[in-house]
């Protein structure tokens, strides 16, 4: 059997067909006609988004908050986002330091961008607090958006809790961000790529500024097991979406209050992970993969992940 019918056949094991429409719209009292989006958003439910930096996890994300908070009558809530940042975001949405905040609010739709950072979802020992926080949805009437760079971080056990997930284009090597080529994430990515390329205009050639053409960021590979479909699907942007809303973690300050990572030591040399235990093998950093650029008194440094042992440095 071809890997193309192997992906197939997974997804047809889920209760999909990889349909070219979206869900069709529906008319609704008043005249009013649903956006596709509306049969695969629903409240009481999380929503995993992955994709590689520049995709358009953040507008995607800002759009969903906008609108589903409108439509459900939620208040939009942001988790974890940088002090100085959170003018970019309309007076009507709520700033939260963290996910532990969620447990004391209802009806919110809530955004927690770099959850693997944010949240210990790929922590065995965090299994109980992790199956708690994914359960909140239905407990406190809200809805859960989480970004994931890596779907590698995200355990098996969890992927059941979450209503769909939505796939901006995968990093380049996927098989970096997944566990193994048999898990669902991967296969799903891998399915995600082939429509992707499709949409990649004839000559096109990334640069550094625009690594993604707009074909790309404009759409989302959808995987929703609920309403047992899957497919591409076209996403808006927020009325008040700001490039610098993608970018909300740059300059963030090593040890300041707003970072979101510790200063890493470098004992005769040698660099030292986040967590202040791994050392960084030269193995580990031939592996490396930048994931930001921030600022700290010895100037710009960039933090880089090995996608083998998830560990984290800077340098």
């Amino acid at each position: 059997m071809s890997k193309d019918n192997n992906v197939d056949e997974f997804l047809k094991s889920m209760g999909m067909a990889d349909k070219e429409k979206a869900p069709e719209a529906t008319p609704q009292q008043g005249g009013e006609v649903n956006n596709p989006w509306d049969k695969i958003i629903q409240p009481k439910a999380s929503y995993l988004i992955l994709g590689d930096v520049g995709t358009g996890k953040s507008a995607l994300a800002y759009w969903l908050l906008e609108r589903y908070g409108q439509k459900y009558n939620l208040t939009p809530a942001v988790v974890g986002i940088p002090h100085n940042k959170t003018s970019l975001l309309p007076e009507n949405f709520k700033k939260l330091e963290g996910p532990d905040d969620l447990t004391r609010e209802e009806n919110v739709i809530a955004y927690i961008d770099e959850a693997d950072i944010q949240l210990a979802i790929e922590d065995t020992k965090a299994r109980k607090y992790v199956t708690n926080f994914l359960s909140l949805p239905r407990q406190r009437h809200q809805i859960l958006l989480l970004t994931f760079h890596y779907p590698r971080l995200v355990l098996a056990r969890y992927l059941p809790f979450f209503a769909a997930f939505f796939h901006k284009r995968p990093p380049y090597l996927i098989e970096f961000a997944s566990k193994s080529k048999g898990d669902s994430l991967y296969q799903m990515m891998m399915k995600a790529e082939e429509r992707f390329a499709e949409l990649i205009p004839p000559g096109f050639e990334p640069t550094e500024e625009r690594p993604q053409p707009l074909e790309v960021i404009r759409n989302t590979y959808v995987v929703a097991p609920r309403i047992r479909w899957q497919g591409l699907i076209t996403n808006p942007t927020a009325s008040f979406w700001n490039q610098e809303l993608s970018e909300v973690w740059a300059g963030t300050q090593v040890d300041g209050k707003d970072s979101k990572v510790i200063a890493v030591t470098k004992p005769h040399g040698q660099l030292i992970a986040i967590d202040g235990k791994t050392m960084i093998s030269d193995e580990m950093r031939a592996r490396k993969v930048k994931l930001e650029d921030i600022n700290n008194p010895d100037g710009n440094q960039a933090v880089y992940l090995d996608p083998f042992s998830n560990a984290q440095w800077i340098e």
